[in-house]
């Protein structure tokens, strides 16, 4: 037998061995680029830094990409052991986190001049505003009584905003430049940012604590972050979103949830 194909062969299997000795997580998860998505390098920043940290513990993970609405509703019910989809944990013990990173989110115009302005929620009463479903700090707005048109995806609320279904977007900032970039590239500079931040939000996973491999994925994501942060694995992957060196210095480290 030829030596360098032997070893070739050889290679191979190890290589096959390695991937089989690794234990394999299954997360499902909502469509939100740049962090999630089918399409996007890696399936996005998020699971570039989950895979991350569990490749620091010998796993791997793969992605399973389904409807928020649904996920939440499994999410919630217990059966899946792994997921990521926005809704709030409180009433649901069963279901843990492990923060993952921190971003901003702020209320998005399209070709207003002069630009709207707000100082508290009270005052958005006046406008059509749209959001995805489950964003944490919708209760803001429907406390203060401002009737909120709800969207699926941030490409369906975008594509609102553009056509003036919608006045006002609340989006992730790095959600809004990805988007406006990829999809309506000659518009990019029609879509703003209104002067004051809405609000900061985490994101993170969330296991099912009281299934043996949400248990055993939520450890061994614990102590995998710890790992990429000490290494800077974690800053530069989060330097694809926003520039090497341009991290802002409160995002550099994950949060704790």
């Amino acid at each position: 037998m030829n030596k360098r194909f032997a070893l070739f062969s050889a290679m191979i299997v190890l290589s096959a061995f390695s991937l089989s000795a690794q234990r394999l997580f299954t997360i499902h998860a909502l469509k939100y680029p740049p962090f999630l998505g089918k399409n996007l390098p890696g399936q996005g920043i998020t699971m570039e830094i989950i895979r991350a940290a569990l490749a620091a513990e010998n796993a791997r993970a793969e992605c399973v990409f389904m409807p928020v609405a649904r996920g939440t509703a499994l999410m919630k019910s217990g059966e899946i052991p792994v997921g990521i989809f926005g809704f709030q944990l409180d009433g649901y013990p069963h279901l843990k986190p492990v923060g993952l990173g921190k971003t901003r989110v702020n209320l998005y115009t399209y070709n207003k001049d002069p630009q709207l302005v707000w100082n508290e929620a009270l005052d958005l009463i006046k406008y059509r505003v749209g959001s995805l479903r489950g964003l944490p700090s919708l209760s803001k707005l429907t406390d203060a009584g401002v009737a909120v048109d709800i969207s699926e995806t941030p490409e369906v609320l975008i594509k609102k905003l553009r056509l003036g279904r919608i006045d006002i977007a609340i989006l992730i900032d790095a959600t809004e430049f990805h988007l406006t970039t990829s999809l309506y590239p000659a518009e990019r500079n029609l879509f703003r940012p209104m002067k004051k931040t809405w609000t900061e939000v985490t994101y993170g996973v969330v296991s099912n604590i009281e299934t043996a491999e949400g248990r055993a994925f939520f450890d061994a994501m614990g102590r995998g972050m710890r790992t990429i942060v000490e290494n800077g694995t974690y800053l530069r992957i989060l330097e694809q979103i926003y520039g090497k060196g341009q991290v802002p210095p409160d995002m550099r480290n994950p949060p704790e949830l």
